[in-house]
């Protein structure tokens, strides 16, 4: 009886484990995906400044 008991408290802690493991594991990926996503985004802005600049020094 006790070793089943032991074995089945071990399998609970386990599952929670696996499923904190999953939530962080997630976390890190969409924080990641935002980071990445705001880079391109920053990116894009700067690409824009810079012709708009370019542009503008022609047109002088």
């Amino acid at each position: 009886m006790t070793v089943v008991v032991v074995v089945v408290i071990v399998m609970e802690v386990v599952r929670l484990v696996v499923k904190v493991m999953a939530v962080m594991i997630v976390m890190v990926v969409v924080v990641v995906m935002m980071v990445v996503m705001m880079g391109k985004m920053v990116m894009v802005v700067v690409m824009m400044m810079v012709l708009v600049m370019v542009e503008m020094v022609k047109g002088i």
